[in-house]
């Protein structure tokens, strides 16, 4: 190989191989057992509201700014008849996010929480921490229909 087109080829590599392995994302299940052992990072509470529906309260309480991305999904009957998805620039202390749904749409349900830090300028870094959610865990024995 030519002078040249090693210094090239070693540009190349140093160049690819500095963006690899950047992006991290991480999952953490939440359950009520992590909300009962880590009560000042996070909190959920859920309760059936005089409209019906099933009214979820998730908190995520933060040291310093963060970067969050709340993604919800809600199926019925297998299909996803409702989707969010969230960011928000968070701010030090308690972040609340609210979701409601049919009592028959919780099982099924989709919560997770998308952390990232952020610069010194306010920009969300690279790599996530996805907090997940199963919002079922978290409502009360009698307030969800029995599955068949």
């Amino acid at each position: 190989m030519k002078p040249k087109s090693l210094l090239a080829s070693a540009c190349l590599f140093t160049a690819v191989s500095g963006t690899t392995g950047l992006a991290l994302t991480v999952e953490q299940d939440v359950t009520p057992a992590t909300v009962r052992e880590r009560p000042g990072e996070f909190g959920v509470k859920a309760s059936q509201g005089k409209d019906g529906l099933i009214h979820f309260a998730i908190r995520r309480t933060l040291k310093e700014p963060m970067y969050l991305v709340a993604h919800l999904t809600v199926r019925h009957q297998g299909k996803v008849i409702a989707t969010s998805d969230t960011p928000s620039f968070a701010m030090k202390g308690q972040n609340t996010f609210y979701v409601a749904m049919s009592p028959e749409d919780v099982a099924d349900a989709e919560f997770t929480l998308g952390e990232s830090g952020l610069s010194k300028a306010g920009v969300p870094v690279v790599g996530t921490t996805l907090y997940k959610f199963r919002l079922k865990d978290f409502v009360a024995a009698g307030l969800l229909p029995q599955r068949k």
